[in-house]
């Protein structure tokens, strides 16, 4: 078995010199284009997961659980779809390479359906509004999964050395916060200028699905730099799968964690808007405001996070960071109109945690796969990390899917101006102290993952 690791590493160390002996550094126009995607990508995961539950109850008239369910059917679509497609990138030969033409499907579906997912036509009866979001909705996530899947391998095909490659991450990871804070700040504060009702929800998906295809389309022209390599099929490897998941033990654990945290982020998220309107009886605009903060802490404590897994280890800081982020998450329950201060603190403690948790897990993730290819002498990377990001966009849908289960089931009245006590309280519950559990529960797994790193041994 090492032998067989040892081969295929060999070989693909001759493979990756032979492709960039003569392409030793990414020009910026093509790093700007490349790293632009992440806007239209990050935009698109934070717009439905902050607004898309409050919008179908608010202004569709849909049953909370029903819309719910919008939220979480099609994450189940993507949990199956995302392995297939790292899976079949890998595989595709055309004169494009591997990554461009699924690059390109993506760049279409995402912006339509996007734009498709707030423009309900005014049908009579809730269930063909429910109809309607549900069908744009499995659209736009179709478009994500078939456009971040393989966007995710292009810097390894982008990038002739390590250094290079880091220098593409940075710079996609800003567009990331740019998109982040457009579409959680941004948004919300659009709509209400623009009146609040449907019209301003249709127009802001609009434009947003313009500047996600926009983004969208910089990153296929960036990845047409890559020299064209051609895929390789393996026989296997899907049916091999799920085996393969459940025998790596501390893959399976890292991703059982980090798919509680996106639980308990969705969460939140999901009932930020409720808890401005029924229990601070304000407008979309502090939804804005709230999740701008929340955004602006989580950039500002990414380097601080780094420094911390420096010192004290990425597995000790991420349970560190989780923690701050569960204390951040159980303060939203003392948020009032009387105590905004509060509200405030619990967004930006919220937002410092948000930035350890993803850092490390993401950091903790290549050390893991690392490790499994060692330890069985089979790349599954790609197939791996089709798994982490369906994951992920499943986590995120889940916390939406059970905040509209527990409203419905408290007895919340679609677009009525109050909602009784019992419901009032569900919402703080759900906001803080529920998402705050699962962060804890989330944590005893990760003494299954090491946290020392095993260096590539051609970097």
């Amino acid at each position: 078995m090492p032998e067989r690791a040892d081969a295929g590493e060999a070989r693909h160390k001759n493979e990756y010199e032979a492709i960039f002996r003569d392409n030793p550094r990414v020009p910026p126009l093509i790093l700007l284009l490349f790293a632009g995607g992440s806007f239209g990508a990050a935009s698109f995961i934070v717009a439905p997961q902050l607004l898309l539950l409050f919008f179908m109850t608010e202004q569709l008239g849909i049953p909370p659980v029903w819309a719910g369910a919008a939220l979480f059917v099609p994450k189940l679509w993507e949990l199956a779809l995302d392995p297939v497609i790292g899976v079949w990138s890998d595989a595709t030969s055309s004169r494009w390479g591997r990554r461009r033409p699924f690059l390109l499907a993506g760049l279409v579906l995402l912006p339509l359906g996007l734009a498709l997912l707030f423009a309900v036509p005014s049908f009579a009866a809730w269930p063909m509004r429910l109809a309607w979001v549900s069908l744009a909705f499995l659209v736009a996530t179709t478009g994500y999964s078939l456009f971040a899947v393989p966007y995710v391998a292009l810097p390894g095909e982008l990038a002739p050395d390590p250094v290079e490659r880091t220098r593409l991450i940075a710079c996609r990871m800003v567009f990331v916060a740019l998109g982040i804070l457009a579409a959680g700040a941004g948004a919300p504060l659009l709509i209400e200028a623009l009146g609040g009702g449907r019209a301003a929800y249709a127009v802001t998906g609009g434009i947003f699905a313009v500047l996600a295809g926009l983004s969208l389309f910089g990153s296929f022209i960036a990845a047409g730099h890559a020299p064209i390599e051609q895929g390789r099929r393996e026989k296997g490897v899907l049916a091999s799968l799920p085996r393969a998941t459940l025998r790596a033990v501390e893959f399976r654990a890292l991703l059982v964690t980090y798919g509680l945290q996106m639980v308990a982020s969705g969460l939140n998220a999901a009932m930020l808007a409720y808890a401005v309107r029924y229990l601070l009886h304000a407008t979309e605009s502090l939804t804005g405001l709230i999740f701008g903060l929340f955004t602006l802490a989580s950039l500002g404590a990414t380097p601080v996070a780094a420094w911390f897994g420096g010192r004290i280890g990425k597995r000790r800081a991420l349970v560190l960071f989780s923690l701050i982020y569960a204390a951040g998450l159980a303060l939203f329950w003392f948020s009032s109109p009387a105590q905004l201060g509060a509200l405030w603190l619990a967004a930006a403690l919220s937002g410092v945690g948000n930035a350890g948790t993803q850092v490390f897990a993401f950091a903790l993730l290549p050390d893991v796969l690392e490790r499994e290819r060692a330890r069985t002498g089979e790349d599954r990377t790609a197939a791996f990390t089709g798994i982490w990001t369906s994951c992920e966009k499943l986590g995120l849908a889940a916390g939406g899917a059970i905040g509209g289960a527990g409203l419905s089931i408290a007895g919340f009245v679609e677009g009525a101006s109050g909602q009784n006590a019992a419901t009032q309280t569900l919402i703080a519950v759900l906001l803080s102290l529920a998402p705050a559990a699962l962060m804890l529960v989330s944590l005893p797994l990760l003494g299954t993952v090491e946290s020392r790193h095993i260096q590539r041994r051609f970097a």
